[in-house]
């Protein structure tokens, strides 16, 4: 699904350019979970960060099923994710002003899909998750479990190709987090798409079918 052919990615602090990445070659096979592991700091959030398109490295290119991703332009590459690419951050990024159901609407609108059929869909997700009950409560009057799993609802209902989950389970209570295991494995083994995880131990590496660490030599197969 995506190939890293040389990335390297600094970022300047307070006056001099401290590198993340580092010519990384790696390949994250599609219709398969993939775990990328690392401690905190070491890169896992700006790595899904240029799978997603949401930044670009400063050097080396990025692929996605072959093609090479463009490098330059949001703009671009806000055309190229849509209906491709899903990102479940750490941090939710729920609109706070809005109902848990109109967070999950708002990603259904680019997609074509009518009104009807839009809040159909987001109700049904809400369900799946447990939160249909919870449709019209802002984030900010739900859980942190419960903020996290209206956010895998909105991944959700778009039906991308890919999921890129950066710490799903980090701050949720065991229960909440095998609930989140459950539906992104659920994903994949349906033959839907591809999960990549960004963990440093808190999404178990027996659920994955490659387990890279940052170098981008599997460690586990």
């Amino acid at each position: 699904m995506f190939e890293a052919r040389g990335i390297s990615k600094s970022f300047r602090v307070a006056g001099r350019d401290v590198p993340v990445l580092k010519d990384l070659h790696c390949k994250l096979p599609s219709r398969s979970v993939s775990l990328i592991t690392g401690r905190s700091g070491e890169g896992k959030s700006t790595l899904l960060s240029l799978l997603a398109g949401l930044d670009f490295p400063d050097a080396g290119e990025l692929l996605f099923q072959g093609d090479v991703m463009p490098s330059s332009a949001m703009g671009r590459m806000a055309d190229w994710r849509r209906n491709r690419v899903g990102v479940l951050f750490q941090h939710f990024n729920l609109l706070p002003s809005w109902t848990i159901l109109q967070n999950i609407e708002a990603a259904l609108i680019t997609g074509g899909m009518g009104c009807a059929e839009r809040l159909l869909r987001s109700h049904d997700w809400l369900k799946r998750v447990g939160l249909d009950h919870r449709h019209d409560h802002l984030p900010s009057q739900l859980s942190v479990g419960q903020q996290q799993l209206a956010a895998l609802a909105r991944v959700m209902a778009a039906e991308p190709q890919v999921i890129l989950a950066d710490e799903p389970c980090a701050d949720v209570d065991p229960e909440t987090g095998e609930a989140i295991q459950r539906h992104l494995l659920e994903f994949v083994r349906a033959g839907n798409g591809t999960l990549v995880v960004a963990s440093h131990g808190t999404f178990p590496q027996e659920l994955a079918d490659c387990v890279f660490q940052l170098s981008g030599h599997p460690i586990d197969s």
